[in-house]
């Protein structure tokens, strides 16, 4: 039946489900003036019929995050507070606390590596520094297998040749096994490389980079 000026009451659509050529299955709804309606799956083996019903729009990202890793399940926020679960296979919780985000609009990045090149992946979480905002600042948990837990990598012990002060826009090249950080000094940007020694960084070098770091 017609609508006044010969607007139809909805519009018909129906596809065809195709597996291995042939006709498996069959999609249809109605579209309206307002809304989608009478929308179902007729599933070709049995020619039964399923109701497919609109999942209502979800509410806005709260920034929450989960990862689950090596078992444990890993909980934190990129934007609006510092709290960090971890919740391990034996039912031990552990919530400490990241960096604050200092820059206004800024977020927490979250990154998985293997940081100590022991074979297993760790997390990372990184935040802009409370300066210019231009290089990153990281956080890095360790996993250690045997104990199955994770553990936060502490900073470098203070060395007069480093040009760094922090684990800032950390990255970790496999086949040299050493870990590189880079900052800016003055007009400059510097690369420190450092390598793992009884669980510990180890100074290796330093080097003033030609192109601004990312």
């Amino acid at each position: 039946m017609d609508r006044e000026y010969g607007q139809p009451d909805g519009q018909v659509y129906v596809w065809n489900e195709i597996v291995n050529g042939k006709i498996s299955g069959s999609y249809s709804l109605t579209e309206g003036l307002r809304y989608i309606t009478d929308a179902w799956y007729l599933r070709g083996n049995d020619n039964r019929k399923f109701d497919l019903e609109e999942q209502k729009e979800r509410e806005k990202y709260d920034g929450i995050a989960k990862y689950l890793l090596h078992g444990t399940l890993i909980e934190f926020n990129h934007y609006y507070n510092d709290t960090l679960i971890f919740r391990y296979p034996n039912k031990t919780v552990s919530v400490l606390i990241l960096p604050e985000i200092i820059q206004p609009g800024g977020a927490r990045q979250s990154h998985i590596a293997d940081y100590n090149f022991d074979g297993y992946d760790d997390v990372a979480f990184s935040v802009a520094d409370a300066g210019m905002g231009v290089y990153q600042q990281f956080t890095i948990y360790l996993y250690n297998p045997k104990y199955q837990q994770f553990y936060l990598l502490q900073e470098p012990e203070q060395n007069e040749n480093a040009q760094c002060s922090c684990l800032c826009n950390v990255t970790a090249d496999e086949n040299k096994k050493e870990l590189s950080t880079s900052c800016r000094g003055g007009a400059r940007w510097w690369q420190d490389v450092w390598r793992f020694k009884n669980n510990k960084l180890v100074w290796v070098r330093s080097e003033q980079l030609s192109e601004i770091a990312q």
